[in-house]
C-alpha cells in the first residue's frame, strides 16, 4: 500500500481585517442602529452639504419617530458645548424634537443649558433657541435665533416648562445682544409667542412684550408683532 507524501503546511494565512465602510460612523451607543448612526456622524461633518444632508434626516426622524434618537440624547447634548455654531444651532432644533419621546424628562435635567442659547454670539442660534432657553444668550446670533424658533416646542413637548420658556423669551431684552441682532432675536421670540399663546398662564405679560415691538427699529421684529397682535386679538 503506497502512502502519499504529506507535503509541509506553512503557517495559517492571517485574514486581513474588514476595512470599514467609506462613511461608516465613529458612533457607537447602544441602542442606536446603523442608519441613525450615520446620520450622527454626518452632524458632526467638516463638509457642508454632509452635515446639513443628515441634519435634515435627523430633523426628520425627530419630528415623526422622535424615540428613534432618544439613545442618542446624550451626543446630541454634546453638541451643545460644541465651539462651532452650527453644532450648537443643530442641537437647539433636535433636542425639543426627540423631547417628545420621553415627555421631557430628559430635556428638564438640561434645561438650563438649553435656554442659555438665547444669549447664544450667533444671532441664528438665538433665534432658534427662542423656541430653546440658555441657547437665546448664545455667543453666536444663529444658535440664539434657531433657540428662540425652538422654545415654542419645548413648550409643547414639556407642558411643565411651558412657563420657564415664556419667562425666558421675554428676558431676551437683557441678552446680550445688541442693536440689530437682538431686534431679530425678538422677532423669533414674538412667532414662538404666538405659538405658546393660547395656553399660556401669561397673556398679560406676553401681549406687553409683543405690544412693545411695534416701534422696534427692526422692521422684522414690527412685521412679526402686527402680525401677533392680528392674530391674537379679539
Amino acid at each position: 500500500m503506497t502512502t502519499r507524501a504529506v507535503r509541509p503546511q506553512g503557517p495559517a494565512r492571517q485574514r486581513k481585517p474588514a476595512r470599514a465602510k467609506p462613511g461608516r460612523p465613529a458612533v457607537e451607543q447602544p441602542g442606536i442602529g446603523g442608519r441613525i448612526e450615520g446620520i450622527l456622524d454626518g452632524l458632526g461633518a467638516s463638509n457642508d452639504a454632509v452635515r446639513h444632508k443628515a441634519f435634515r434626516a435627523a430633523l426628520r426622524i425627530a419630528g415623526e419617530t422622535p424615540e428613534k434618537l432618544l439613545p442618542a440624547w446624550p451626543l446630541v447634548v454634546r453638541l451643545l458645548a460644541s465651539e462651532n455654531a452650527f453644532h450648537r444651532a443643530i442641537a437647539a432644533q433636535l433636542l425639543p424634537k426627540i423631547a417628545a419621546a420621553d415627555g421631557g424628562a430628559s430635556f428638564r435635567r438640561i434645561a438650563a443649558r438649553y435656554w442659555s442659547l438665547l444669549d447664544d454670539p450667533s444671532v441664528m442660534t438665538a433665534r432658534i433657541a427662542a423656541r430653546y432657553w440658555s441657547l437665546l444668550d448664545d455667543p453666536s446670533v444663529m444658535t440664539a435665533r434657531f433657540a428662540a424658533r425652538s422654545a415654542a416646542v419645548v413648550a409643547a413637548n414639556v407642558p411643565s416648562l411651558r412657563g420657564t420658556a415664556v419667562t425666558r423669551l421675554l428676558a431676551i431684552e437683557s441678552s446680550h445682544h445688541r442693536g440689530t441682532r437682538k431686534e431679530l432675536v425678538k422677532a423669533d421670540a414674538i412667532q414662538a409667542l404666538g405659538e405658546i399663546y393660547p395656553l399660556s398662564t401669561m397673556k398679560p405679560q406676553i401681549r406687553r412684550f409683543v405690544e412693545a415691538q411695534q416701534s422696534s427699529p427692526s422692521g422684522t421684529a414690527r412685521r412679526a408683532a402686527r402680525e401677533f397682535l392680528a392674530r391674537h386679538t379679539g
